[in-house]
């Protein structure tokens, strides 16, 4: 790692955050990386949806999924892959290290010492409960397993706090809740359900060690109906262990391009030491509502008899997966938030970064930035280290 921390201070221009004004491109901070192996073949390169992290001085990536024949736009099928794989920063190698017991995507992964714990996720053929433990041991990974998931789990968030593994949101046994559970991580007795997070259920949310053995929940969804809006909510919820209770802890920043507040959805959260932490990527808060909401603005024209409209509609729920990369404008702000005087702080726009279901890990001064969508269905094995001045 020090080889890279010392290649990093001379290939980046370091401005502090504070010298940045809104919407400022931070190319100078970005390291581009050897491309990630998982998942490539002849017709497409990069994933989704993998679990990430660092740890033991290496980047580490597994599953994750892609459509590695036709594009979902003309009905291809997505494929999951197992594979685990390590990246030496002093190397700047890949290589793999061992797999899965299951092809998974859609999970959630923390680290806890020096045990990778990847819960949940899903797969052609369902959701898993399983919670594996990878350790490394002369360059390999062992895997053994923790008390299994109280159902089946995906597109949920998963963190550490307090010696405490909590999940939250996603879809459990095939529905989108609102539970929270938790598991003693010295006990390993078994999970607990506590006290469900308030308003809307919430798709991909993050999870985020707050202070004190808080857990932070922001972003995700509540996916529309027919006759129901889509929800993307903007409250950043904090629960409190001692209370038992959550309470509102703020608000999600507002995007540089637009106006509107983060999405993250299919963004990334990590945090960078006890009292700060960092949130980007995901889709555009407009366009994708907008997406989820079509159906109801198709019934609704529908019934006020606005057939030119009914008709728009329908073509642009057919093109929403045609269009080029940059007309989904996925977020490329990255934001700090200060725990102690719960402030947001913009800390600059990474073109490297406006991905969703990109695999996220922070060791230090540096976030690496693994795969992820550049559009629905197409993904990129790209990988950059971002580097920040704290």
């Amino acid at each position: 790692m020090k080889k890279l921390v010392a290649v990093c201070t001379i290939a980046f221009t370091i401005l502090g955050c504070n010298d940045m004004k809104k919407n400022e491109i931070r190319e100078s901070q970005v390291l581009p990386l050897a491309a990630s192996p998982i998942g490539n073949n002849d017709s497409v390169k990069g994933v989704s949806a993998p679990f990430t992290a660092y740890m033991n001085d290496q980047l580490l990536v597994a599953g994750g999924c892609n459509f590695p024949g036709l594009p979902p736009s003309q009905g291809g099928k997505k494929q999951y892959y197992k594979e685990i794989y390590a990246y030496t920063p002093k190397e700047n190698v890949w290589r793999q290290i061992g797999s899965l017991p299951n092809e998974l995507a859609y999970g959630a992964s923390v680290v806890y010492g020096d045990e990778w714990i990847c819960l949940g996720g899903n797969n052609n053929e369902g959701s898993f409960g399983s919670v594996y433990v990878i350790r490394m041991h002369n360059g390999e990974c062992n895997i053994s397993s923790l008390p299994d998931l109280p159902a089946a789990m995906d597109n949920f968030a998963a963190v550490e706090s307090g010696k405490k593994l909590y999940v939250a949101g996603g879809n459990s046994d095939g529905m989108a809740r609102n539970s929270v559970y938790v598991l003693d991580l010295e006990k390993q007795d078994g999970w607990e359900r506590i006290a469900d997070f308030p308003g809307a259920t919430r798709i991909q949310p993050q999870l985020l060690r707050g202070m004190n053995g808080t857990v932070l929940l922001l972003g995700g969804f509540q996916g529309g109906s027919v006759t129901e809006a889509p929800v993307l909510p903007t409250t950043v919820y904090c629960y409190d262990p001692v209370s038992v209770s959550w309470t509102e802890k703020n608000s999600l920043p507002l995007s540089s391009v637009n106006g509107e507040p983060l999405a993250m959805v299919g963004g990334f959260g990590v945090n960078i030491n006890d009292s700060t932490l960092l949130i980007g990527g995901g889709v555009d808060r407009v366009i994708f509502t907008e997406a989820l909401d079509a159906e109801r603005q198709i019934s609704l024209a529908r019934e006020k008899g606005e057939t030119i409209r009914v008709d728009s509609l329908i073509a642009a729920k057919k093109s929403y997966l045609t269009h080029p990369v940059e007309w989904y404008a996925f977020n490329s702000d990255i934001y700090i938030l200060h725990l102690k005087s719960n402030e947001w702080e913009y800390a600059g726009t990474f073109p490297q970064s406006a991905r969703a279901g990109a695999g996220a890990a922070m060791q230090g001064q540096t976030l690496y930035v693994v795969d992820g969508e550049l559009k629905p269905g197409v993904r990129t094995d790209e990988v950059n280290a971002i580097r920040f001045d704290f």
